[in-house]
């Protein structure tokens, strides 16, 4: 009999079995934030620091742009135990970090972190458990291992595709086409191509007669198919691909705040994740596209074009091109233990970018109130968007109760609900449990269950759940409580509640959103 069983047996008698594992996690001695100006922290370029008493923290500031995705490393030296943690302006904590495949390595790693919005942040360096030592701190765009980083000391292997003129200086590559409507391109075929990766390119300055394109080549093919980044002196922006001569627009010339017209210095960036491609500007997201027409691998280069005008003429200078790709601990992506707050499209979209969920998925529906009331023991189920069926997907909620009278009651996410007797549970209670549990027939069969100190759903409480293929990931208050393998069952998805004991427990739902791709 399993726990969950024995909980729902004891709801008819006196009393309730408390749960026999105590999950206890140790809360760091963080001492506060400092009133005074943190030096910055520079992207792609390492910064030294030490700890020298226990509690000890190191602080760096940035201006982060809307959803842009970062990764902060710190390298211990000897036995220090680093710990690394993302603030906001203000100093609260979003997420952190002490080591992610310890014993073999102490390094302290948040991965593709995606930023809740245009602002200044914190970096905060500590030791883990009062350790002291010295520690080197990198903060680069996108994910955390290079696969390029050009500085164009020479033009080395980089060749021209078709007519431009091209010259590396000082550590700025210069880049010249004329003409009408004429294209120029730069290609190196020495670089490893890459099918998952974040892009970017810094542009120290472009001019042009009669105006001015430049953009970015990624996943380009032998035979010469591409996808397109590209932005034009007028503030606009383009992705398109191409197949052989044919050119496909997937986003036609659009504005976005953060293109300034006539900016002729700025960055570039992609993420390419499976079938979906973010673009990036100055850090900022412009638009997320979902495009299969180029699932493989390829290389990246870049691009200048004329206008279509007599005696045009381009010149772009390009201070850098970099790649980074996600870090792997024995050809494994990393498991994020903990995932970002926020709403439904940033939170999918660090999944997406974390490797929890495969890239091109959609918000299915999202509802943002609803309540459920139980005053009997057992299981009160609440599908939501009956018509829908889901096999993958992601389902979030927070949820808070109230309850009238003595014993245990929980809030739940209810998913592969069929009928009463066919569903599956993801819980927590007003005692800190918190667990999976599925129905099939008269029988719950339970595959995760803990406790934690400190957590009740009398408090407001993020519940969230990834089913992907076999696999199942639970996550409390954006910590990953457990995993667990799972048989793919098409079900409705929604709310529950659960009542271990004969009182009355009211749950409220806000923003409950379900996640789906094919």
């Amino acid at each position: 009999m399993t726990k969950f069983e024995v909980k729902m047996k004891q709801m008819y008698i006196k009393g309730a079995l408390y749960a026999p594992f105590l999950l206890m996690i140790a809360l760091l001695s963080i001492s506060p934030v400092h009133a005074q100006t943190p030096p910055r922290l520079p992207i792609n370029t390492p910064v030294e620091g030490e700890i020298i008493i226990p509690n000890q923290e190191q602080t760096w500031g940035f201006l982060g742009g809307q959803s842009m995705v970062i990764s902060l490393r710190v390298v211990p030296d000897g036995d220090f135990d680093p710990l690394v943690i993302l603030r906001d302006a203000n100093g609260n904590e979003l997420i952190r970090n002490d080591d992610y495949d310890y014993p073999n390595r102490r390094d302290a790693l948040l991965e593709a972190i995606t930023l809740p919005r245009l602002g200044e942040y914190q970096v905060v360096v500590t030791g883990y458990g009062g350790s002291i030592g010295a520690f080197t701190l990198t903060m680069l765009v996108g994910y955390a291992d290079f696969a390029l980083d050009e500085r164009f000391t020479s033009l080395g292997d980089w060749q021209s595709v078709n007519t431009v003129s091209a010259d590396a200086t000082d550590g700025i590559l210069t880049m010249q086409v004329d003409g009408i409507a004429q294209v120029g391109r730069l290609l190196n075929r020495q670089i490893t191509p890459q099918k998952d990766f974040y892009a970017q390119m810094t542009l120290n300055n472009v001019t042009g007669r009669n105006g001015w394109i430049v953009g970015m080549t990624f996943r380009e093919q032998a035979n010469g198919n591409r996808y397109v980044v590209s932005v034009s002196m007028r503030g606009d922006w383009r992705l398109s691909v191409w197949e052989g001569e044919t050119q496909r627009v997937l986003r036609d010339w659009a504005v976005h705040p953060a293109i300034v017209a006539g900016d002729t210095a700025f960055t570039l960036g992609v993420l390419a994740k499976d079938v979906s491609i973010d673009v990036f500007y100055n850090n900022q997201m412009l638009a997320s596209i979902t495009d299969s027409t180029i699932p493989n691998a390829g290389r990246i280069g870049i691009e200048v074009v004329t206008f279509n005008a007599l005696n045009s003429q381009t010149t772009a200078q390009i201070d850098g091109l970099l790649m980074t790709i996600p870090t792997q601990v024995n050809g494994a992506f990393i498991l994020p233990q903990q995932i970002m707050a926020g709403g439904s499209i940033l939170v999918s979209h660090e999944l997406e970018r974390r490797h929890l969920v495969p890239g091109g998925g959609s918000l299915a529906w999202e509802v943002s109130e609803s309540f459920l009331e139980a005053s009997r023991p057992g299981v009160n189920r609440l599908p939501l968007i009956a018509e829908t069926r889901f096999t993958n997907f992601v389902l979030s909620t927070t949820a808070t109760a109230t309850f009238m009278g003595e014993g245990i009651g929980a809030c739940a996410l209810l998913f592969q609900h069929a009928d009463e007797s066919t569903y599956t549970i993801a819980y927590l209670d007003n005692t800190g449990s918190y667990g999976v549990s599925i129905r099939r027939g008269d029988r719950f069969s339970e595959g995760i269950f803990g406790t934690r100190d400190g957590w009740t759903i009398a408090n407001p409480t993020h519940l969230l759940v990834v089913v992907n293929g076999s696999v199942l990931y639970y996550y409390v208050n954006n910590l990953l409580v457990g995993q667990m393998e799972i048989e793919p069952v098409q079900g409705q998805l929604g709310n529950a509640v659960i009542n271990f004991d004969p009182i009355r427990t009211n749950c409220q739902f806000r923003n409950t959103w379900a996640w789906r791709w094919e």
